[in-house]
């Protein structure tokens, strides 16, 4: 009997060890429960974040300084992975992220600032209708949407993001209001085809790295946005892509050049004031500064404004052709 019970003793000594032990996968685990990113390796050798528990005085997260099992370099985020957290106010996702799973930040009440990869659920969704050089995906999937809910909850923005055939209605964290895109691959991206399409609930979106387009209707109808930074890898802004908007300022990084603007491109931009590089002037147009190469019919009509346009080095621009009806000083 006292055998027994010393075997017994000793083998629940072991499994409290275990369960204090830090996972391969940087999950921290107690028993009092798990903390940190909890994930495993798939079938497909990449890493999935299935669960997130709070740690504390933890509100920054970066997963891209998850020790990875040897041999794995990339990571898919699951489905629901974050869904529910209110600790977290930050989270870097990473450039060798492959997949983001359905609402995986959904109900993120806290949340302040998101930076990812790309929109959607994988890289290379389409960016223009009929395009051969992306992975045609559905509707939501190559949207801002697909990463948040559609559940109503306190402290959720109700959204609804326009894809094209329909519409759908997601709820964004009221907190959020820093939206950054950053390609920090050497493959060249397109930001997709209705990729913040009816958006009205971020102040700032910033794209970052080897982002050479902006995808047809983008960010048609997108308000409430304070600023929008674009790189200087962009070569092409396609048709409608910021059509509709409500941005104050659109600023180009220093080094743009031969940018083609394809029709419609700008249409109907109430809050447009700026275009171009540097010190943000109150509704200018400054052609130069961008270096645009093609210009497209109506790309800069803001014929629904009551604000008279300034437009700078225009020489040698068919402006009524470009301009349409906008009120040019």
């Amino acid at each position: 009997m006292k055998k027994f019970l010393k075997l017994l003793l000793i083998s629940v000594l072991a499994i409290a060890t275990a369960l204090t032990m830090v996972a391969c996968d940087g999950t921290v685990t107690s028993g009092s429960g798990k903390k940190g990113v909890d994930g495993a390796v798939t079938e497909k050798g990449i890493y999935e974040v299935r669960k997130y528990y709070a740690e504390d005085g933890v509100d920054t997260l970066d997963l891209g300084a998850i020790k990875l099992p040897e041999g794995v370099t990339e990571i898919k985020i699951k489905a629901n992975a974050f869904a529910g957290n209110t600790s977290l106010k930050s989270i870097k996702v990473p450039s060798n992220t492959v997949e983001i799973g359905a609402g995986a930040f959904a109900k993120m009440v806290n949340l302040e600032k998101i930076e990812l990869p790309f929109v959607g659920a994988e890289f290379n969704a389409n960016y223009k209708h009929n395009s051969s050089e992306s992975v045609t995906v559905s509707d939501s999937e190559r949207t801002i949407a697909h990463i948040f809910g559609a559940d109503e909850y306190d402290g959720g923005s109700q959204v609804t993001v326009n894809y094209g055939a329909s519409t759908t209605t997601v709820y964004i964290p009221l907190t959020l209001k820093t939206v950054i895109i950053n390609n920090a691959k050497q493959e060249e991206y397109n930001i997709p085809m209705y990729a913040f399409n009816g958006v009205t609930a971020f102040t700032n979106i910033e794209l970052k790295g080897n982002i050479v387009g902006i995808g047809e209707n983008a960010f048609g109808g997108v308000g409430g946005i304070e600023t929008i930074k674009i790189p200087a890898s962009v070569k092409t802004i396609y048709a409608s892509a910021f059509a509709g908007c409500y941005i104050k300022n659109f600023v180009f990084d220093n080094g743009c050049s031969n940018i083609k603007v394809e029709e419609n491109a700008f249409l109907g931009c109430t809050l447009l004031n700026f275009v171009g590089a540097g010190t943000p002037a109150k509704n200018t147009i400054d052609l130069s500064k961008v270096e645009v190469s093609t210009i497209g019919r109506n790309a800069f009509d803001l014929s629904n404004n009551e604000v008279e346009y300034t437009v700078k080095n225009a020489s040698g621009v068919n402006t009524e052709k470009v301009f349409g009806e906008t009120k040019l000083a």
